[in-house]
């Protein structure tokens, strides 16, 4: 595991204001703020959410100690050896045996709740993916978003709808 294990780290972006950018950190070989219209266009993204209260100091109810968390994955192609490993053992192939998950970044607050997690997930998906931005010959769908629906999920997903940029 150590020869593979990578140790995420800091970087700045200037779209996305600091308290949230500080609490984000991306794989070494994924730089955000050097994609490209070709990577934005050709590359898929998943956010898979998972939601907490966090510790706001002084607010009665607010004391839970768990992270709200986004873990940013870009969704490739596996190679194709691969591949062929899987159509070896597993029949028939299927869209589950020829993608794989790279995780590329990592948001994680446990003193601001889910309304907080919402702006960094906007900030995220529509500032630095540029999902739903026209320029009137590409149009950007790049990003899908799996969150947990708890107790905090439905206040969640009404923060980050608000976005003018939001389509169901």
């Amino acid at each position: 595991m150590n020869k593979i294990k990578k140790h995420f780290v800091s970087r700045p972006l200037y779209n996305i204001p600091n308290d949230i950018c500080e609490k984000i950190i991306w794989h070494p070989d994924f730089d955000p703020s050097s994609l490209t219209l070709y990577d934005l266009l050709y590359n898929r993204f998943l956010f898979v959410i998972d939601l907490a209260q966090g510790i706001e100091a002084g607010v009665a109810g607010k004391e839970d100690a768990d992270y709200n968390i986004i873990h940013i994955y870009r969704i490739e192609l596996m190679s194709p050896r691969k591949i062929q490993e899987n159509r070896d053992w597993q029949h028939p192939i299927d869209i589950r045996n020829v993608v794989q998950y790279k995780e590329i970044g990592i948001y994680a607050d446990n003193f601001k709740d889910e309304e907080m997690c919402a702006e960094a997930a906007k900030y995220l998906a529509f500032n630095v993916f540029k999902t739903g931005y026209s320029d009137g010959v590409n149009n950007i769908d790049n990003v899908r978003i799996l969150y947990e629906v708890n107790f905090n999920g439905k206040n969640w997903y009404n923060k980050f709808r608000v976005h003018p940029g939001f389509y169901d």
